[in-house]
């Protein structure tokens, strides 16, 4: 009686097409490998006789031949698996994109750079926290408008943390204090009253996300939905566990996908959360599945978040290099809607970003996604747009 195993294998293009093993019991064992070959796609076949799958008698040599096949076998069929598993690690190349000044300079155009956007145009926006202005250049990077300013007005700034861009035609800024609504001129529309340190954003739904980071254990929540006329639409609470609550370093991401939904990484916890824009929990997934990662410091785990396109991609912090002031980044993740990694993107280099150590304005978002490029405000050199494309 004969037992017959059928195991599908689809990878790297090999398959084992069948191996035939067969027992005499008065001669011991004999082995007749029929044909072994390598194919585009198929099936590993085994056909073995019953009597294999118990301890059996026979001589040494025949017992270390049917070990050495054993060995061979299960390395096989390992290798298979494990090439399904991995993650493709595509390599950055360098693009030629400058950002230009007003009079067409390429240096010293900024003091501190706190974040960068895009709208949907393709217009680049860099908040200067130093200056308190918001410069505005097209998608080749020539220089268009400088808005805001210092002040206390609406439509100047006086301690900005964050900003973001609604459409083409509104810009969210989080002053110490307020949210301030601005025209794409920088007039302003409207101030909303906001207490405490939030990273501000606003969903394509036109919903404004208040992300407290530092500030849940005081306020009880973590992230806060808003309107645009400043309704509080939800409030979502810490859910992650006592190192998350207690943890006095952290930081957290917050991107929205093209259908509206909230997509969330804490720096501090190795899992993404994707919410629907009533605060309700859809997903939620493990980060860095399929690839090592031991941080050293719980704070510099993940640097920036970007969702374009309906993937995500995260800063993955170099640890070997990261200090109290800089982070080193070498690699960028890119997830699908199902939190799943799918792609591993490698810098030719590693990239300097400074680290915020404002205790009012903790976040430093200095990563964009656009159309086949990686966008990055380096600290080294100072505060410069490097680009990177990723086409396949």
């Amino acid at each position: 009686m004969s037992f017959t195993g059928i195991l599908p294998v689809r990878s790297m293009g090999y398959t084992a097409k069948l191996i035939s093993l067969t027992r005499e019991d008065a001669k011991g064992m004999t082995f007749l490998v029929e044909r072994f070959s390598a194919t585009s796609l198929g099936a590993f076949a085994i056909s073995v006789n019953k009597h294999l799958l118990i301890p059996f008698k026979g001589t040494v040599m025949t017992r270390l031949i049917y070990g050495v096949i054993k060995v061979i076998s299960l390395t096989f069929c390992f290798l298979l698996f494990s090439s399904c598993s991995k993650v493709p690690r595509l390599p950055l190349r360098p693009a030629s994109f400058m950002l230009k000044g007003q009079r067409g300079e390429t240096e010293n155009l900024f003091g501190k750079v706190k974040q960068i956007q895009i709208d949907q145009k393709g217009n680049l926006y860099v908040l200067d926290s130093e200056r308190f202005f918001i410069y505005k250049f097209n998608p080749e990077g020539k220089f268009l408008a400088k808005l805001c300013g210092e002040g206390n007005q609406l439509g100047q700034m006086n301690k900005p943390t964050s900003f973001d861009v609604y459409g083409d035609s509104l810009i969210l800024i989080y002053n110490i204090g307020s949210i301030d609504l601005l025209d794409s001129n920088g007039k302003g529309v409207r101030s909303l009253y906001l207490n405490g340190r939030a990273d501000v954003s606003v969903s394509p739904g036109g919903q404004i996300i208040i992300n407290r980071m530092l500030d849940a254990l005081e306020y009880g929540y973590f992230l806060e939905g808003w309107d645009l006329q400043g309704n509080s639409l939800f409030q979502l609470r810490p859910t992650h566990g006592p190192v998350y609550k207690n943890s006095l370093a952290d930081f957290a991401f917050t991107g929205f996908t093209d259908d509206n939904r909230l997509v969330y990484a804490p720096s501090a916890i190795d899992s993404l959360y994707l919410y629907d824009m009533k605060g309700r929990l859809q997903k939620k997934a493990k980060r860095f599945s399929g690839i090592k990662s031991s941080p050293k410091k719980l704070e510099f785990d993940i640097e920036d978040m970007c969702v374009h396109n309906n993937r995500i991609y995260l800063l993955k912090v170099d640890h070997g290099k990261t200090t109290e002031e800089k982070a080193y980044i070498r690699e960028a993740l890119q997830y699908n809607l199902d939190l799943s990694l799918e792609r591993i993107y490698k810098l030719p280099q590693p990239i300097t970003m400074t680290v915020m150590t404002d205790p009012w304005a903790p976040w430093y978002h200095k990563f964009l996604v656009a159309d086949k490029h990686f966008l990055f405000m380096a600290s080294e050199p100072s505060d410069h747009l490097l680009a990177y494309t990723y086409g396949e």
